[in-house]
């Protein structure tokens, strides 16, 4: 299949179904550059290969239009190979369109409850007859009962006959096209929300919501809309006409000023004052005299004078085209509406175009009907090769490689991070708003907490596998700088949640079904190691001290690090739930308040070796846990929880993590400076204003260069960083140096920017209310951060650069 173009190039629809209404939609997404995989079954696949009007060796003369645009694997789904290539598109795929009758999908475990779990930012669209609730749901429906039961067959055809049909299936179209409508809707949402949802398309109902005011015309005005035959009742002259060719000729003359034209092309100018058709409703309700008035005029010329005649007055008008005339006709072809190509049977076949065109992304029609099966080893090998759509991520093509393991679709990544930011940012004027309450409170207010909750900030990072989203680095530490404009503690405690979710994802598979039972748990975790544990049968007996543990007041469990003295020194993190640590209330400090970091105490604890891992995993990426807490190797951890961070140690990610509240804090106190040098008036001046003081001005420009400057460092860092989640090789030592000494540098100009603002705006800035104040205590305490001691941080360096040995705890 030729390259795909158009606006929703990089997106993948997986089709299961056949016919035309699900199908419709497939063909619809595939013209706008969707890489689109249908599925069908391996004897005779779609019937709409062997519909309709066909060639004479059997193949249908709708299929190459209808089957455009998509690619052909053979599956079996009541086959285990063939459902599980099907389970496995599904995974990697960001649409399905399926026309199964409900419940079908669950039977296969293609339903979307399942697959939502693996593939969190899937949009399932159905389309049935019925619907997938109510009493009718389980019932077969197809396009033409739809149009019955949706009631346009009520309203199609003569008066004195029984309802006719168009002559084409249009309950099917129209719900393929509801199907696209509502598919694209959820793509968009899912660009915010970073979430998948279905979407349930009733055949009725899409003709029904057609059906403009008849339901209340029946019951508010006594009105029972029905067959008309070739008019709209109400609305005169809008009907077709004869020509003296034997051609009809639709004219829409009803609105008043184009009917007053159409009086005076006539010849009769009088009728347009005649009381039976002076007005809108008058013509409606003389309906029948003045189409007999018009059908008079028009059969005395030839179609083609009568339509120039008509578009020189400004009547609309338009021959009632047959198949011939469409082929032939000039506006058609000038915009590529007729397209013409090759059928996989040597036939070219004339078919409708593109529609919508679009100005800058045109879809296009790169291939027709393929034949069934065409792809199918196509499509394995790039499952089993890590990529989808015929492309690699490095092809610059813009589609994406997906790797072959649970967790969102690699082309959702995008949307899904971008959503992520973008709930952060909505986040930040509540958390400025409970800002002071939080100081006082030394926590989260409840209604932060449920803030965050209903945005599905605390999921972010978890693995999909686990219900989480499996985003990176780089939307979680982007997200964090974002918050840390309305509070930079409540920000600092938001992401140590998230990041500590991902942590538990470490555990062996037991400890991680106990721990994410109910949820994802909030847990604080102090990474220092001062506890000691004993290995005993099952697990360990633990006792020890940790301080600054962030967001205990909201815990469900509590994650520490411990020392192991024998057989061997070792380090291991474990986890308890919070009603087995004691909390000591000792968190009493001028900024950071709102985190709450009290001291937590454990006293011979027994803890099970499922809710323990060895620390290596998270403090040097060096692998993910086997069923007995030991270490595996980075592929097994990958495919055990498909996390975007899966490469990742915990000291770099922490330590760019942990100083994008400084950043983002420094950048909302810039924007605070600013407006205050707009609005404020010197003291015991007459009236001069801040911003017109050039030693203003230097400082404003000042700290903005500082700003400008830690952030394009601390990008590029967490840039840096975030491309290690994707490689083979991990977290080299470089990477670790230079993260740390990014983090440092950032909060060390973030203090400076503080600096540089405070001291020229004024005595008020200081008393305890003032945002910029708090934002500046906040920044003062978490500079305090070990991981951000810029001596340390700049002697390691120092040793680095001049290639002299480093010891392990150098790097945490």
């Amino acid at each position: 299949m030729a390259e795909r173009q158009g606006p929703l190039t990089g997106i993948r629809v997986l089709e299961l179904g056949s016919f035309i209404a699900g199908p419709f939609a497939g063909q619809l997404l595939g013209d706008y550059g969707a890489d689109v995989i249908k599925v069908e079954s391996p004897d005779r696949g779609d019937p709409m290969r062997h519909w309709g009007v066909t060639t004479p060796g059997g193949d249908s003369l709708w299929w190459p239009a209808i089957g455009r645009n998509k690619r052909s694997v053979a599956a079996d789904l009541s086959a285990s190979d063939g459902l599980d290539l099907v389970q496995r598109l599904a995974r990697h795929s960001d649409v399905i369109v399926e026309n199964f009758r409900p419940g079908r999908l669950s039977k296969w475990g293609l339903d979307y409850a399942t697959l939502s779990v693996e593939n969190p930012g899937l949009v399932m669209v159905h389309v049935s007859g019925f619907g997938q609730t109510g009493p009718r749901s389980s019932e077969p429906g197809f396009g033409s009962v739809g149009e019955a039961v949706g009631g346009i067959r009520h309203t199609t055809g003569d008066p004195d006959r029984p309802p006719a049909r168009c002559g084409i299936s249009l309950g099917d179209s129209l719900a393929g096209l509801f199907a696209v409508i509502g598919a694209l809707a959820a793509l968009s949402e899912r660009s915010s929300s970073g979430r998948g949802q279905e979407v349930d398309v009733a055949i009725y109902e899409a003709v029904a919501a057609l059906m403009e005011s008849t339901l209340a015309d029946y019951e508010v005005g006594g009105v029972e809309r029905t067959r008309s035959g070739g008019t709209l009742p109400g609305v005169a002259p809008a009907n077709a006409y004869p020509a003296a060719d034997g051609s009809d000729v639709l004219l829409a003359g009803n609105a008043d000023g184009v009917f007053t034209r159409l009086t005076d092309l006539m010849g009769q100018p009088q009728l347009a004052t005649d009381e039976r058709f002076a007005t809108h409703a008058a013509r409606g309700a003389h309906a029948a005299e003045l189409d007999a008035l018009v059908a008079h005029w028009t059969v005395t010329l030839e179609s083609d004078a009568l339509l120039d005649a008509l578009s020189d007055a400004g009547v609309p008008a338009g021959r009632v085209y047959t198949a011939a005339d469409v082929l032939n006709d000039p506006q058609y072809l000038a915009r590529d509406m007729v397209h013409r190509a090759v059928s996989r049977a040597g036939v070219e076949v004339p078919m409708a175009g593109v529609v919508p065109r679009f100005g800058r992304t045109p879809g296009a029609v790169a291939d027709v009907g393929a034949d069934l099966g065409e792809h199918t080893s196509e499509v394995r090998a790039e499952l089993d090769e890590g990529r989808v759509g015929g492309q690699t991520a490095s092809s610059g093509s813009g589609a994406v490689a997906v790797a072959e393991r649970p967790g969102p679709a690699a082309g959702q990544q995008r949307d899904l991070a971008a959503g992520f930011v973008g709930r952060c940012e909505s986040l930040a004027p509540l958390l400025a708003e409970q800002a002071a309450e939080a100081e006082q409170l030394r926590r989260l207010p409840e209604a932060t907490l449920e803030a965050a909750r209903s945005t599905g900030l605390f999921d972010a990072v978890v693995p999909a596998s686990l219900g989480g989203q499996g985003l990176g680095l780089d939307a979680l530490a982007h997200g964090t700088r974002a918050m840390a404009h309305g509070c930079p503690a409540s920000a600092w405690t938001l992401s140590f949640f998230m990041l500590h979710g991902w942590m538990l994802s470490k555990l062996p598979a037991a400890g991680r079904d106990e721990v994410f039972a109910n949820g994802v748990p909030l847990v604080p975790a102090p990474l220092a190691p001062t506890g000691n544990i004993t290995e005993v049968h099952g697990g360990y007996q633990l006792t020890g001290k940790w301080e600054w543990a962030t967001g205990v007041s909201h815990a469900d469990w509590v994650l520490v690090h411990a020392v192991q003295t024998e057989p061997e020194f070792s380090t291991r993190f474990l986890v308890l739930p919070i009603d087995e640590v004691e909390v000591a209330d000792v968190w009493f400090t001028s900024g950071m308040a709102a985190t709450g970091s009290n001291t937590v105490r454990v006293n011979d604890r027994f803890v099970p070796a499922q809710r323990t891992v060895d620390a290596r995993v998270l403090m040097y990426g060096e692998g993910g846990t086997s069923g007995d807490g030991g270490v595996d190797s980075d592929a097994a951890l990958a495919q055990a929880t498909g996390d975007g961070l899966a490469n990742l140690a915990v000291p770099p990610v922490l330590a760019l993590v942990a100083s994008a509240p400084a950043l983002g804090a420094a950048e909302a106190a810039v924007d605070l400076y600013r407006q205050r040098l707009t609005d404020r008036v010197l003291a015991y001046s007459l009236g001069d204003k801040a911003a017109e003081q050039p030693a203003a001005q230097v400082r404003l420009a000042t700290a903005m260069s500082d700003l400008a400057s830690a952030k394009a460092r601390w990008e590029s860092a967490v840039g840096s960083l975030s491309a290690a989640a994707e490689s083979t090789d991990g977290v080299i030592e470089q990477l670790r140096v230079d993260s740390r000494l990014a983090a440092a540098a950032t909060v060390r100009s973030a203090r400076s920017v503080f600096s540089t603002v405070c001291e020229g705006a004024g005595a008020s800035v200081f008393f305890t209310s003032s945002p910029l104040q708090r934002l500046r205590r906040d920044v003062d305490v978490l500079g305090g951060h070990v991981i951000f001691d810029w001596d340390r941080t700049a002697e390691l360096a120092g040793r680095f650069a001049l290639g002299m040995p480093l010891r392990s705890a150098d790097l945490v």
